[in-house]
């Protein structure tokens, strides 16, 4: 079996992150958390011909949490991901948690996660407290993104609107709260003026690349001097990933999106390992690829991760097995992780 593929849309559920959740207000979204460890991870992955999984906290994240509580459950939920990173750096990628809307505990992590944990990238929410990524009060985390040329993974987050009766909030709201995060960034210029930063959005960016021309003329009435073409060229700097899209969101993610920009994703645990499977075949058997287009995504992430494509250096980290920056043993729960073949 050839492993080949980068899901930039995978999660962890850290074991402590989990069993606290409960007592801070669950999941506003009406989602469970499933049942994962690192070895079923591995072997989901292997089914599926995945090289490697960039794991990220999923929504609500850390919302239930206030102040300094909220700072150290980012802390050691990011110790947890870069420990199994560092444990497995051929397996695992991760994206770091940020204490938003606390700037300054969000700016504090950052330089934590970049410079001591070397995670790949952060994950931010589409909306904290209904504060969306564009506002203002953001700006100094973004210049500070920016200034490292970092990857930022923007999950959808339940927006400050009622569920539909019996649906869940990942089911259509997930959805909506990309495509709205994703205008947002645009409308501010974020994705002009932080050309740096490299922005995935999940779930082929909600329904940004079906009403994108809708979204730029209309933009475009709003504030004359930023023209179509160049809302447009905004829209497209982003990245799409392809969980849970596939295959009725393929055409128009295809005809909008820019070489290169379409990753492999599959929303693994939370898409179930039934479901992810699912899509993923869809992906597999889409009949409107052009030649090399499916290979392309399925490794298209290694562009934004370099070190994913330098076998010696995955070698060099996988031996070493760099301790410093992991759990302890109460925080990080059973992590029996084979080894590399």
């Amino acid at each position: 079996m050839s492993h080949n593929r980068i899901d930039v849309h995978q999660h962890l559920v850290p074991p402590f992150w989990s069993k606290d959740l409960e007592s801070h207000g669950g999941d506003p979204a009406g989602w469970d958390s499933p049942l994962w460890s690192p070895e079923d991870a591995i072997s989901y992955m292997d089914s599926l011909e995945i090289a490697t999984g960039m794991l990220s906290l999923t929504a609500p994240a850390i919302e239930g949490w206030a102040g300094k509580e909220r700072a150290d459950m980012a802390r050691r939920v990011n110790d947890y991901g870069a420990g199994l990173e560092q444990r497995r750096p051929d397996r695992f990628g991760f994206f770091a948690t940020l204490a938003l809307p606390d700037v300054d505990a969000a700016l504090t992590e950052v330089g934590r996660a970049f410079d001591e944990l070397k995670v790949d990238g952060v994950v931010l929410m589409s909306n904290y407290e209904g504060v969306y990524l564009g506002h203002p009060s953001f700006e100094t985390v973004w210049k500070e993104l920016d200034r490292r040329g970092a990857v930022v993974y923007i999950h959808p987050a339940k927006p400050l609107i009622p569920l539909l009766p019996g649906i869940p909030g990942p089911i259509i709201d997930y959805p909506f709260d990309s495509t709205r995060t994703a205008v947002d960034l645009v409308a501010a210029g974020h994705m002009t003026r932080f050309r740096s930063v490299k922005v995935i959005l999940s779930h082929a960016g909600g329904f940004l690349p079906y009403a994108a021309a809708r979204f730029a003329e209309l933009l475009h009435t709003l504030n004359p001097k930023r023209t179509v073409e160049a809302l447009t060229s905004d829209m497209k700097a982003f990245y799409f990933d392809t969980a849970l899209s596939t295959p009725t969101g393929l055409p128009s993610l295809l005809a909008f999106a820019a070489p290169g920009h379409i990753l492999f994703g599959s929303d693994y645990p939370y898409a179930p390992v039934a479901v992810a499977t699912s899509f993923t075949h869809h992906l597999d058997a889409y009949q409107g690829f052009e030649s090399g287009q499916l290979a392309g995504i399925n490794v298209a992430a290694r562009a934004l991760f370099p070190r994913l494509s330098n076998r010696e250096e995955t070698k060099r980290r996988t031996a070493s097995r760099t301790t410093a920056a992991i759990m302890p043993v109460a925080d990080s729960g059973p992590m029996r992780l084979r080894q590399p073949s």
